[in-house]
């Protein structure tokens, strides 16, 4: 597929499309952009998936940080809400891998997150933050 944002509509990736996918890591933008049925084809070929429950948290997350603030009466610093939202997400992004890996759903981890082929640390939120995913 050659549309880098395939996955920010709702069914958008189908059976019928899911061989075409290329990417080595799919983030879903959306709610539901991957049908259950392309998602049996995305694992099988490898590609690292980060769910919509994870890949669109970000606004969910600084919306109630919009709350929070208005809530207490005053506003956080850009530089502090970044920090807080990275916080959550980093540790929301460990839960999701290690349920990931204790359910062996979707658990093929991209190459480039390890610091080497012979050890595997931990992966981690930031491993991603460079390269694929912007909140």
């Amino acid at each position: 597929m050659r549309d880098r944002y395939s996955a920010a509509i709702e069914n958008q990736i189908t059976e019928k499309n899911a061989n075409q996918v290329k990417a080595k890591i799919l983030c879903e933008g959306a709610n539901g952009p991957t049908t259950w049925q392309a998602d049996a084809i995305i694992d099988s070929k490898g590609i690292f998936t980060v769910p919509d429950i994870l890949g669109n948290a970000g606004g969910v997350t600084v919306s109630y940080f919009e709350w929070v603030q208005d809530r207490q009466g005053f506003f956080w610093r850009e530089s502090e809400v970044n920090e807080r939202l990275f916080d959550v997400m980093d540790n929301a992004f460990d839960e999701v891998v290690r349920f990931a890996e204790k359910h062996k759903v979707n658990n093929r981890m991209p190459p480039t997150c390890w610091p080497s082929t012979e050890s595997r640390a931990p992966l981690s939120f930031a491993a991603f933050m460079p390269s694929a995913i912007a909140f």
